[in-house]
């Protein structure tokens, strides 16, 4: 079964919606995304058509990281966001809600398999050396040639400052707990 059947077969069967108008697809140039199907060729469907919908509890992010018998938005949303265990939960309240989004990203990738979210996490680009990951901070020594002298060039180097600042506190707020951040978390 490709990436695209599978994320699309667990994001329907986890209650998310993807219309007939569209499929998931991968080519070497945009990695996985969503396009017109095919049924586009013959039909048009009526402007208010429902393309996608994505319930709570498929996000991923820093509310996972909530005791789940809380919520801040109130008593309706409590159980809808799906809850992690683990060392991020005890930071929920420690760094900052960007931050440890990635954390509970960076975790779940390090469980595979075992994690609720692999379908979605298998289809996103894996490191420097995959051609998907083709922004500005993972460009190549060539690439970098040709935007030195540029703003895109100290906006690159303001960006990774930033980041390596970031994970910087995060793991030294991890390890201050005894979560030794810095085996399980490299940059």
């Amino acid at each position: 079964m490709s990436r695209c059947d599978k994320l699309r077969e667990w994001f329907i069967a986890e209650g998310g919606h993807l219309s007939p108008c569209v499929q998931l697809t991968e080519s070497p140039a945009n990695g996985i995304h969503v396009r017109g199907a095919p049924i586009l060729e013959t039909e048009n469907p009526p402007a208010e058509t429902l393309i996608c919908t994505c319930p709570l509890s498929l996000t991923l992010s820093y509310l996972n990281t909530l005791p789940s018998n809380t919520t801040r938005d109130g008593p309706q949303n409590r159980n809808l966001v799906r809850h992690v265990s683990g060392d991020l939960t005890l930071l929920h309240d420690v760094i900052p809600n960007h931050v440890l989004s990635r954390f509970v990203l960076i975790e779940q990738r390090l469980l595979g398999p075992d994690s609720f979210w692999e379908p979605y996490i298998g289809c996103l680009p894996l490191t420097e050396e995959d051609d998907r990951l083709s922004t500005p901070l993972y460009f190549s020594v060539e690439d970098k040639r040709w935007v030195q002298g540029t703003n895109i060039s100290d906006a690159i180097d303001t960006r990774r400052t930033l980041w390596m600042e970031e994970w910087t506190v995060a793991c030294m707020e991890m390890d201050n707990r005894g979560l030794n951040a810095s085996q399980k978390y490299t940059w």
